[in-house]
């Protein structure tokens, strides 16, 4: 017995600083309110106070964008919870979060970008302990392992979120990622008329429909959900994403291939027919999932019309599917004097302006590089595939007046030598990094100004960098 004593206090001496910990972490003032992902808890809040028959839509970020779950609640006669967030939380965990609130009576729409990464098990969980900072107890909801994912996380986000409140640097995105862009269905209602990225499309994120992008394990995960929702007396569906037919690298043959194989691997009734879920590029926003306002109608009316086939519920007075806006024409002139920094770069001019491509033999031999403005009366907006290569430079500036829209993938290739990337524009959300920042030095950090929002940013958070906040020391 005496043994038994002593192994209980020994465990309970180790656990108690965790514990401690843990308790310091969760008891700290909130820093994410404004967040996009702690919307997260107020579509959970809306998933557990209905009680009636209800539609749930559950999904990324393309859920958020894509639905007017107002127009659906109309034509249907049940109210409906927009149940997607953000990619970096993955599809798992909003099936795993969905689930106990679903019951008898209930319509279940899973609705996934067709991208390898939401249709994984993937599940981030620093990701999700900023999403309910608010709710911690959500965390407690998840299956084990991701259970304890995210207590393995728990130290990198009391971090962050301590040096945050000691800073001052509370996150208040500007723009549509922002908690306040959603309404109370859990759509993003911030206003949005056109696309605006500069070629239509984000290039760097083409949208490939192959077998290769599902995981088995999901599979697995997915037709196991589906039965449990059916076992509860509901019905469940698959939604095809909006899908930007610019980014699509695939012929119509091979989307009908990808839909047959979905069909064969899930036990999940498909809605529609997958090619009329890729769109001409005016009706996405800023990114090849994305809608704006005008697409975000076309593609509720194309889900809406297929579930109430499925359904057999006859549509009255269906609004007719608008057309898309025009996609504007990059304008890539610079009125500006030639920039000196241009004499360190090889480059390329097409209809977006200046690509910078590589460094001149000049070039390889500075320790700090600046990227230029514009030349020869063009814009630099995109910094090329290997423009470092060879080079010796340790720190890149874009300046504060940089019009770049774009780093291509590939673009660090070769600067082994590169350890500080300095972010003087204001705007992240402008800018399109690449997906991964592979061919940097060791101990890479990304400087950027106090409430400049790249930390947060929708495209550039998921990136694994490290970000401190002392760019202006850079200028």
């Amino acid at each position: 017995m005496k043994r038994i004593v002593s192994v209980l206090l020994a465990f309970l001496a180790v656990l108690s600083p965790f514990a401690l910990a843990i308790g310091a972490i969760l008891t700290m003032p909130a820093v994410y309110h404004n967040s996009f992902t702690a919307s997260l808890v107020d579509k959970y809040e809306r998933l557990t106070e209905i009680k009636e028959e209800k539609i749930v839509i559950v999904g990324g970020s393309s859920v958020a964008f894509g639905y007017e779950s107002e127009l659906m609640e109309k034509h249907l006669g049940m109210p409906v919870v927009n149940f997607g967030v953000y990619a970096a939380l993955g599809t798992k965990v909003m099936m795993d979060l969905s689930l106990p609130q679903i019951r008898k009576g209930d319509i279940v729409i899973i609705a996934p970008e067709l991208a390898q990464q939401t249709l994984s098990l993937y599940y981030n969980g620093e990701q999700m302990l900023e999403a309910c900072e608010e709710r911690p107890s959500l965390v407690f909801s998840l299956p084990p392992d991701d259970l304890l994912k995210t207590l393995g996380a728990l130290y990198n986000f009391g971090t962050k979120k301590y040096q945050r409140l000691k800073d001052g640097n509370i996150p208040n995105p500007d723009g549509i990622y922002h908690r306040e862009s959603f309404n109370s269905y859990g759509d993003i209602s911030y206003p949005r008329e056109m696309n605006i990225l500069p070629a239509g499309f984000d290039p760097n994120q083409p949208i490939q429909l192959d077998s290769s992008v599902v995981s088995d394990e999901f599979v697995d995960y997915v037709n196991k959900y589906a039965q449990k929702v059916r076992r509860k007396g509901a019905e469940i569906y698959f939604a095809y994403c909006p899908m930007n037919e610019a980014s699509l690298q695939n012929t119509e043959e091979e989307e009908l291939a990808f839909a047959e194989y979905l069909a064969e691997k899930i036990d999940i009734t498909p809605l529609g027919d997958i090619r009329t879920f890729s769109s001409e590029a005016g009706y996405f926003y800023d990114t090849n999932f994305h809608l704006n306002d005008i697409g975000k109608r076309k593609h509720t009316i194309e889900v809406l019309m297929a579930l109430a086939l499925e359904l057999g519920i006859p549509l009255s007075s269906l609004e007719k599917i608008p057309p898309a806006p025009p996609v504007e024409v990059f304008d890539s002139t610079y009125d500006g004097a030639d920039d000196e920094n241009m004499k360190y770069f090889t480059y390329k001019t097409d209809d977006f302006g200046i690509t910078l491509t590589g460094l001149t033999e000049l070039g390889k031999t500075q320790v700090t590089l600046t990227a230029p403005v514009g030349f020869a009366g063009r814009k630099v907006t995109i910094f090329g595939e290997g423009m470092l290569d060879g080079g010796i430079a340790t720190t890149f500036i874009v300046p504060e007046d940089s019009p770049v829209f774009r780093f291509e993938e590939n673009v660090f290739r070769g600067a082994s030598a590169l350890a500080h990337l300095v972010l003087l524009p204001s705007d992240a959300d402008a800018i399109l990094p690449p997906t991964s920042f592979a061919g940097v030095a060791s101990g890479f950090l990304a400087h950027v100004l106090p409430g400049s929002g790249y930390d947060t940013s929708y495209f550039w958070r998921e990136r694994g960098l490290t970000f401190v906040f002392d760019a202006e020391g850079f200028r």
